[in-house]
């Protein structure tokens, strides 16, 4: 069975609205994830809420393992992780340009994505 991302190519959306989708994709509360991965309650309604300007990364790590995130929808939560509101669409064109080539740098938003690829 295929899943489907729920974010079209080129639809942009915030860390807390993929979140939110992929919640609820699992058919999972806010309640019975923050169980699974580990984190406070609070955080994922935070999240969801985008009331968290940049989240932990062991806390990202920990929510795309609760919510059985392929690897492209890793990258994609990496880079929705990474942006500001006012730089979204940048930074997804980037999302999508590292997703074709390996970064060469090793800059902030790199790292990130390294790191989420990683834990595939």
């Amino acid at each position: 069975m295929t899943r489907t991302t729920p974010i079209r190519e080129r639809e942009h959306r915030s860390l807390g609205t993929l979140i939110r989708a992929w919640r609820e994709r699992a058919l999972l509360t806010q309640e019975q994830l923050a169980d699974r991965a580990g984190v406070n309650v609070r955080t994922i309604g935070r999240i969801e809420g985008d009331a968290v300007g940049r989240p932990r990364s062991a806390s990202l790590r920990r929510l795309a393992e609760a919510l059985g995130l392929d690897g492209r929808e890793r990258a994609v939560l990496a880079a929705a992780a990474c942006r500001g509101p006012a730089r979204q669409e940048a930074a997804a064109e980037a999302a999508a340009a590292a997703a074709r080539v390996e970064p060469a740098c090793r800059c902030r938003s790199h790292q990130w994505r390294s790191r989420l690829d990683a834990w595939h």
